[in-house]
This record gives structure tokens, C-alpha cells and sequence, in this order.
């Protein structure tokens, strides 16, 4: 591995204020959807049950919000930190307006949750409008790349028409919109119990996701079915599972923490891969080698016999538009990684650092155990000879995502969190060219 093994210029990105300026948008995004969702299963209870009121208040609540969720769609899209924060202030004020309306409506528990959600959308607008000057670079950069190269439309959209197509998946999508559809008769028929709204929400998301799953099953049988363009998504079959969380230690790590679990509430799940997936399929589709039997909702699977994994792997690399491998202490994994450096395709790596690294993981459970040291064993065996060896421990923990230049040194993109957000910004922005990534770079 001659010229890849010896990094001269490392460069780094710092990705915190683009995902501060993300997070206050997807969160008022994600209100904005639910809000306008529940007023229109309002206005569908108001017809049947022929209460004019409920009918043309839910409307209402359903045009109010699908605008404010248009209006910062289009702020992000035609990105400019003026438009933005103006947006994000809109925001702040229909949600605080909506609040008190519900206050003289006699609605006073949901007029308290909104109110708390208000508040949570206010420290987001706060933090962002302070991140705004650093970060707006970065999150421009992105959101133009998008605009001019994302032409294959968000994962949802593909769960959902492909899920159309296929009664089983269709079953479960139609039974999502039905729980949705039906929380202002459930409400009206047990009006002592207030939270049937989120036991519906909370049913109609497991079963949209569950209809996502069905619908990505056997959606690419052979090589023959790939698309002209995709992303090839490795990773340890063992990491099919895992989750992006962050140890709750401190005031600051602790509110991360709960921000990442609003983000899962608000349908962002915890899951790396769809995190991941989320990130890189408006660009192409994403493909992985795996079974059927264990398909998340994220990448499409095809399968390969345990024979011929490696001529298949080599094969789709070369023909991938992108390579995104999560690095993994496995013998598997390391010889894909050492293939594609050996092959001098780096140009179109994102090598993607998982929520926890080997080296904190064997910290954790304790040097004394044998598990720890196979642990660490197998970590420097799987990254010998290349950048990861030598770099710093704290620019690994710090790190996201890594893209490399043409000289094969490598180019961190940081965030001082580990979450959700944090890990579609950084994808989205390793998608970018290395010629922008430069111009990024501290």
C-alpha cells in the first residue's frame, strides 16, 4: 500500500455548528409533519362524525403547518443564513400562537405539551442562530450539492411506493395510516385517557417501519437488478444492529444524550445503517451484501453465497458510484478495507467510524478481561497499514466520517457529538466533492 500507508497532510472539518443548525431544522420539520398529520385525521373525524368545527379546524391545522414545513424546506433548499433564521422564527412564533389558541380552547394538556415543545424548539433556534456564521459554509455547501445531484428522491418515498406494490408491506403501511386516522375516535370514545395519541403515533411508526422493511425484502436478487448508479454500504454483519448513543456523563453529554432521544421520537431512529442509508440515498440507492432474514429498514440486500462474497465484493466496488465502509474490528472487513486501498479507489471511500470505537469499548468492559485484549488484538490487526493506525486517539473519537484526497491523506469530519444528526450531516457532507471538502477543511 505505497502512498496510502503514510498520510503527510491529515485535514479536518468541524461538523458542530452545521449539526446545530440541522438539528433546530429537522426538529421543527419533524413538528411541523406530526401537526399538520393530526389536524388533517381531525378534519377526516369531522366529516364522518359531521361536526363542521372539528372538520374546518383540522384543515386549518393542517394548511398552518404544512406551510410552515414548506417554508423551511424551501429556506434550506435556497440556503442563506437571513432567510434560515427567519424561518426558524416563524416557526417559534406558530408554534407559540397554536399553543395559546389551545389554552382558550380549554385544550390545556395539549397546550402544556406544545408549550414544552415550543421551549425545546426555542434552545435548538438559540443554538443555531449562534452557530449560524460557522456553520453556514458547510450546511450551503451541502444543501447546493443536494439541489444540483440529489435526484433519486428521500428513502421514505421509495419505502412507500415500493411498499404499494407489495401486499404485505402495503398491509402495514395502510395499517400505519389507520392509527392515525383513527386517534380522534379513540380519543373521543376514551376521553379519560389522554395519551392515546402516542400510543397511536408510536403503533403507526413501528408499523410504517415494519411496512418499509417488507417492501426492501428481495429488491435486488442478482447483479443483474442493480441500478446503473449505487452506493455499496460494507460492514460487519454483526453491526447489522448497531445504534448510535452517547454515555450520559455530564450537563453537556447528558443533554446530547436527550436530544438524541428526541430525534428517535420524532422518527429518526437510532440505527447507524439508516441513519446512513437516509443520508446517502437521495443521491443513489444503497446496496449491501446480507440476508433477507435480518433486513432492517435501511439498505437493499443481495445475496451472495459464503464462496463467492469476495469476487462479488471486488466486483461491486468497482462498479459502485460510492463505497461506504463502517470500519470494524473483523477479518472481513479488513480485507475489503485493505482491497479498496490496494486497488486505488479511495477516491470514492467514506470510511464511516462507529458510534463507539474498539479501543473505548475495551475501556469500558476493563483491560483485566481476555475479551478486552481480543479486542484490541483484532483492532490493530484490522487497521495495520493504514491511516487509522497512526492517527490520534482523540481525532478518531472526535471523527465521524473520513473522505481522502488524491494523494490518499485523509479528511476528518468531526462533531464533538455522536448522534443521530450528527451522523447524517456528516455523510451528506462526505458526499461532497474532495476540491469543496478542501476548501472546508480547517
Amino acid at each position: 500500500m505505497s502512498g496510502i500507508a503514510a498520510f503527510p497532510h491529515p485535514a479536518s472539518i468541524d461538523l458542530a455548528p452545521a449539526c446545530a443548525i440541522q438539528r433546530s431544522i429537522l426538529f421543527a420539520s419533524s413538528l411541523s409533519v406530526l401537526f399538520a398529520v393530526l389536524g388533517t385525521s381531525n378534519a377526516v373525524h369531522g366529516a364522518f362524525t359531521e361536526k363542521p368545527n372539528d372538520f374546518s379546524g383540522g384543515v386549518l391545522i393542517a394548511v398552518l403547518f404544512l406551510s410552515v414545513f414548506g417554508f423551511l424546506k424551501l429556506s434550506t433548499q435556497l440556503f442563506g443564513p437571513v432567510l434560515l433564521s427567519l424561518a426558524l422564527v416563524a416557526v417559534l412564533l406558530t408554534y407559540a400562537l397554536f399553543a395559546a389558541l389551545l389554552m382558550v380552547d380549554g385544550k390545556y394538556l395539549a397546550s402544556i405539551t406544545l408549550c414544552v415543545l415550543t421551549l425545546i424548539q426555542l434552545l435548538l433556534t438559540i443554538r443555531a442562530l449562534r452557530n449560524m456564521s460557522d456553520g453556514a459554509l458547510c450546511f450551503s455547501s451541502v444543501a447546493q450539492y443536494k439541489r444540483k445531484w440529489a435526484r433519486n428522491g428521500s428513502f421514505r418515498r421509495f419505502v412507500v411506493l415500493r411498499g404499494l406494490l407489495r401486499p404485505k408491506a402495503a398491509l402495514y403501511l395502510a395499517a400505519a395510516v389507520a392509527c392515525i386516522f383513527a386517534l380522534p375516535f379513540a380519543q373521543e370514545t376514551f376521553p379519560t385517557y389522554p395519551f392515546w395519541g402516542l400510543v397511536a403515533v408510536a403503533a403507526a411508526w413501528w408499523l410504517f417501519r415494519e411496512g418499509g422493511r417488507q417492501a426492501a425484502v428481495r429488491a435486488v436478487e442478482s447483479e443483474e437488478d442493480l441500478p446503473p448508479s449505487f452506493t455499496l454500504y460494507l460492514r460487519s454483519f454483526l453491526d447489522d444492529s448497531t445504534q448510535v448513543s452517547e454515555e450520559k456523563r455530564g450537563l453537556d453529554a447528558a443533554l446530547r444524550a436527550l436530544f438524541g432521544e428526541l430525534d428517535i421520537l420524532l422518527g429518526y431512529s437510532s440505527s447507524l445503517e439508516e441513519a446512513s442509508v437516509a443520508s446517502l440515498w437521495p443521491f443513489d440507492p444503497v446496496l449491501c451484501l446480507g440476508r433477507d432474514s435480518s433486513q432492517p429498514f435501511g439498505a437493499l440486500r443481495m445475496q451472495v453465497s459464503d464462496r463467492d462474497w469476495q469476487a462479488a465484493v471486488l466486483r461491486l466496488c468497482e462498479t459502485a458510484t460510492r463505497i461506504v465502509l463502517m470500519i470494524s474490528p473483523t477479518s472481513g472487513l479488513a480485507w475489503e478495507f485493505r482491497e479498496i486501498l490496494n486497488r486505488g479507489l479511495q477516491a470514492k471511500l467514506i470510511v464511516l467510524l462507529p458510534p463507539e470505537l474498539p479501543r473505548q469499548t475495551a475501556a469500558r468492559w476493563g483491560r483485566e478481561l481476555f475479551a478486552a485484549d481480543q479486542l484490541l488484538t483484532r483492532w490493530t490487526e484490522s487497521v495495520r497499514g493504514t491511516f487509522l493506525e497512526s492517527a490520534p486517539d482523540d481525532l478518531l473519537e472526535n471523527s465521524l466520517a473520513v473522505r481522502f484526497r488524491s494523494d490518499g491523506s485523509p479528511i476528518y469530519l468531526k462533531s464533538n457529538a455522536r448522534t443521530v444528526v450528527a451522523y447524517g450531516v456528516a455523510i451528506s457532507a462526505a458526499c461532497l466533492p474532495v476540491a469543496k471538502l478542501n476548501a472546508l477543511s480547517e
